[in-house]
């Protein structure tokens, strides 16, 4: 019989769990595992059960309990009664808690011995016991044994140990996701910030890390009256400065010889070569010792990777510093005044998703859009650039700030694909923005026309600007969200299913009295606020039933975006207006909650909750920085939603759960299980990423339901522009502009004005909102399989997995791995199998997709890729030489010349392709042999063959006759 601890009590027998009784049997057997083969008094049991407040029967339930558990556990778990109390004598290896403690020394031991290797693999498999907190269950009932805090800091502990292993061989970017949820788990410990600190840094994330240091120092200073230690200053200062040492050393250099450990400012562990044995050469400085809080030695030179480029769309912000007339002449005091503005400029460019770049003198950039594009990256640039001017306004400084924002598109430069941040960012669009700055008097924020024209926000203009005019753009003084757009007024198409399933949910929710989840998952664009939408308006509509609907969005970025939705729902509820703070606000929630639960210690609880998540109080902050708290206004919150279920069906409606944090997303899958029986109906919309860092949810829940929307067929398709564009049915839709909408209802909503005025037979140029769409969805895959996909867009239609290797220049297993997986997220669609040639063919799923990954190469990259693909395809079979087509039009295309001129890149083509022409017609591949001359014909007509050259061959042909004419079309 096995035992486990860690996580919810269970016994096991023979592979099956032991039903193991009541809660006073569960406590006892607990306490009993928690000091095996050692006698525990009876007087010692009760005290651990009840406290002080036993009740006068308590020995009497523990006798009741050991009687219960000897039959439960049977003779495999000897529970002997010895004076004065109990004892479990059992092999302690049948406790799970033992195997952690073993594999937790014996990593210890590892780490000690600097075998990184060793030790991390150790301390995974111990953490990999877990199942939950220690005793989940036992636990709930309210007991405060002093073991489940020793056992919960070994495993903090092992942990962090762990994470320090990974640390050093290299693993940041695998491990910075669990530091971060850590670090929100325990707000004030030191150890786990250090780490995560470090990993963000080596991720390429220094604002996210200097963050997590500001986090962590406002808990200790509003909690404890303390700062952070030594050693994190140190580090934070050490970021701040982009030390180089901080870097990881490469591995190789790691690996060879004898490695001592070096401790940094985070309280991690890095390597640093030992020096070589012998005297030291003549005139060489010796090898200083590390003081306290060093930075780690610096890394040895590695081998130069290979460089990449992107062509991206980015919102530039530059904040530029001056002294103000009231300056003091102390340096000491203006250095301080630009530390702080470097790290406000740094928080808030955190907190909105921005990238700091280095400062050109007094002025601080930051780039939104890198390295991952967001719909909303203008809006962000100006909401930070705003934010920054508001604090350093209310610090009443030294220091004056002015800001400039334009959008445009830069070209970004990387040292490897594993870089996250770029070593080089050149565009237009950096002079631009540094001429608005010009333009910008003290204090003011002014953006250009592409920023004013990309945003949905509605900004309030300085002095009487109108919209921007000309290139002097628009100077604003605030900014706020616009309410989101109505959507056209048209049928919901294709989507009866979906709707059928949202409304038998709702049906059984208000038989059973008993809430359900259910989400809605569909990409950017596809329909999932319609369907909603659309949902809740028949919902309403319902014979004999009255449905409340309450709603909310949650939040990309910005300020208490945890507590926003919570808020928006309570404000809708109460009747209080947005942004209301007053006192008129606080009687509005007073009298909705007495309303509700009338007066006591429980309405005053929830109250005081929901005082915190509308920021009534000025507590709010407090929720942002730490999770057990959050815990807490989540809870008032949820009471208060029970009770207006209780007294009518609720639909509750939670959209954009994606941009949710890991604490937020806990509360909202167990709202089922917590909330009491009442009909309560939660629906929630989200993008695939929610099932990319959550693939469980709503996975085993007997009252969660998942929704996934596809998209529309081309018959839904067009009947929905047939809506669109109020044109009588029938009338078919040019293919290729069904292959740009590809089934995603927003896109045919932003073609529709285009189509309008457009000649029959063309096609338009994706709007602007789409393309940007299309760039988000992008860069929410990992750096590898982007460039994949990157590489599978330069071929014109179905993509090998030799041939994408071979355009990258990457090994075939891992391209098919990457294939795989982006098949799996819907990027590519699977053809089938080239028996011929062994290899798997793909094509991608969205034309869209393809030409928004074509056009972020650059111009360089296109024509190597091309040529590549061209090499490769020379390899294959005849039959195949007109795959060579796309890439010769694509390289005659990029290489363009003086039009007065013969192009030599055209002349090198036609001749190219008249021989895979050739090649295929005597292999028997007339049709290929067609396309060859055909393109080779339209590329350079004066070099292109005549039929008197190519007759010959194809006299030998058994298709001579059907050839001719195709040679009389292409030839003349």
């Amino acid at each position: 019989m096995r035992f486990t601890v860690l996580g919810p009590l269970e016994a096991i027998r023979d592979g099956r769990p032991v039903l193991l009784g009541g809660a006073n049997q569960r406590a006892v057997l607990a306490f009993l595992l928690l000091r095996p083969n050692r006698v525990v008094a009876t007087s010692e049991l009760i005290k651990a059960l009840w406290g002080e407040g036993a009740p006068p029967t308590a020995r009497k339930m523990v006798q009741n309990a050991v009687a219960g558990l000897r039959r439960a556990l049977g003779p495999e778990a000897a529970l002997s009664t010895v004076p004065p109390g109990y004892v479990l004598r059992i092999d302690p290896d049948a406790i799970d808690l033992t195997r952690f403690d073993e594999l937790v020394r014996s990593g210890r031991d590892a780490l000690r011995a600097q075998d990184w290797e060793s030790a991390a693999v150790l301390l995974r498999e111990a953490l990999a016991l877990w199942r939950g907190p220690v005793l989940a269950d036992v636990a709930e009932t309210g007991v405060g044994w002093h073991e489940l805090a020793m056992v919960k800091e070994t495993r903090l502990a092992a942990f962090e140990d762990c994470v320090e292993a990974e640390l050093t061989l290299g693993r940041h970017r695998e491990v910075v996701g669990e530091l971060a949820a850590m670090s929100e788990q325990e707000p004030a410990r030191e150890r786990t910030c250090g780490l995560l600190m470090l990993a963000l840094y080596r991720c390429g994330r220094q604002p996210e890390a200097l963050a997590a240091y500001q986090r962590l120092r406002d808990r200790l200073v509003g909690d404890f009256g303390l700062d952070p230690g030594a050693e994190l200053q140190d580090l934070e200062r050490a970021i701040l400065k982009q030390h180089p040492m901080l870097a990881l050393p490469p591995l190789r250099a790691r690996e060879a010889g004898r490695t001592e450990p070096v401790r940094t400012s985070a309280g991690s562990r890095t390597d640093r070569a030992a020096p070589p044995a012998g005297p030291v050469a003549a005139g060489a400085p010796s090898p200083a010792a590390p003081g306290p809080g060093s930075p780690p030695a610096p890394a040895p030179a590695s081998a130069p990777a290979l460089a990449l480029a992107e062509r991206k769309q980015v919102s530039v912000l530059l904040v530029r510093a001056s002294l103000g007339s009231g300056a003091a002449d102390d340096p000491e005091q203006v250095d301080e005044a630009l530390r702080d503005l470097h790290r406000i400029t740094a928080e808030e460019a955190a907190r909105y998703g921005g990238l700091v770049r280095d400062p050109l003198g007094p002025v601080l950039p930051v780039l939104f859009g890198l390295p991952r594009t967001h719909e909303d990256d203008p809006a962000r640039a100006v909401r930070t650039a705003l934010a920054i001017r508001d604090r350093i306004g209310a610090s009443r400084g030294c220091v004056t700030v002015k800001s400039a924002v334009a959008t445009g598109e830069i070209l970004a430069r990387y040292r490897s694909e594993d870089d996250r941040q770029p070593a080089e960012v050149t565009g237009a669009v950096l002079d631009r923005c540094e001429r608005l700055l010009q333009l910008t008097g003290s204090g003011g924020v002014r953006i250009c026309d592409r920023t004013f024209a990309s945003s949905t926000d509605r900004y309030a203009p300085d002095g009487d600007a109108g919209a921007p005019t000309g290139h002097n753009g628009l100077a604003v003084i605030a900014v706020e969200a616009a309410p989101e757009a109505p959507r056209p007024d048209v049928p919901l198409i294709g989507r009866d299913r979906e709707l059928d399933v949202l409304t038998g949910l709702l049906g059984d929710v208000m038989r059973r009295d008993r809430p359900h989840l259910a989400t809605v998952l569909g990409e950017s664009g596809i329909g999932k606020s319609r369907l909603v939408a659309e949902f809740c308006r028949r919902a309403g509509t319902v014979p004999g039933a009255s449905v409340r609907r309450l709603s909310a969005r949650v939040p990309a970025v910005g300020p208490r975006r945890a507590l926003k939705p919570l808020a928006a729902i309570v404000r809708s509820y109460a009747g209080i207006a947005p942004g209301d703070r007053g006192t008129g606000a606080e009687h509005r929630l007073a009298a909705a909650v007495h309303d509700l639960l009338g007066t006591g210690r429980e309405a005053d609880r929830v109250l005081a909750g929901l005082h915190e998540c509308l920021g009534l109080g000025g507590t709010g902050d407090r929720t942002e920085k730490g999770g057990t708290h959050f815990t807490g206004v989540f809870a008032a919150w949820r009471r208060l939603v029970e009770e207006i279920a209780a007294r009518q069906p609720l639909v509750l409606v939670l959209e954009d759960l994606h941009h949710a944090d890991d604490t937020f997303l806990d509360q909202v899958e167990d709202l089922t299980e917590r909330a009491l029986r009442v009909p309560l109906f939660i629906v929630t919309t989200a993008r695939p990423e929610l099932r990319q860092r959550r693939p469980r949810w709503c996975c085993g829940k007997r009252d969660a339901t998942a929704v996934v929307l596809d998209p529309l067929s081309d018959g839904a398709t067009t009947a929905l522009l047939d809506r669109l564009l109020t044109r009588p049915p029938g009338i078919p839709v040019d293919p290729q502009l069904l292959s740009l909408i590809g089934g995603i209802p927003r896109y045919a909503e932003e073609y529709a004005p285009a189509l309008t005025s457009l000649r029959a037979g063309s096609v338009p140029e994706p709007p602007a909102v789409v393309r940007t769409i299309v760039a988000a969805r992008l860069d929410t895959l990992p750096v590898a399989e982007k460039a994949v996909l990157r590489d599978a867009a330069v071929f014109g239609g179905t993509v090998w997995t030799a041939g994408v290797a071979a355009v990258g220049g990457r090994a075939h297993r891992d391209v098919d791995a990457a294939l795989r997986l982006l098949e799996r997220k819907d990027f590519l669609r699977r053809v089938g199998r080239n028996p011929r040639q062994d290899d798997t063919e793909y094509v991608v799923r969205h034309r869209l997709v393809r030409d928004v990954c074509y056009a972020q190469l650059t111009r360089q990259d296109r024509l190597l890729k091309h040529r590549r693909a061209i090499g490769w395809i020379g390899a294959l079979p005849a039959q195949h030489g007109d795959l060579l087509v796309h890439h010769y039009r694509q390289l005659v295309a990029l290489s363009a010349a003086d039009e007065q001129a013969v192009d030599p890149v055209a002349v090198e083509a036609c001749r190219a392709l008249v021989e895979a022409g050739r090649r295929a017609a005597a292999a028997g591949g007339h049709d290929s042999a067609a396309r060859c001359y055909r393109a080779a014909s339209e590329l350079c007509p004066g070099a292109a063959p005549g039929r008197r050259q190519l007759s010959p061959v194809y006299r030998q042909s058994p298709r001579a006759s059907a050839t001719a004419a195709v040679l009389d079309g292409v030839c003349g």
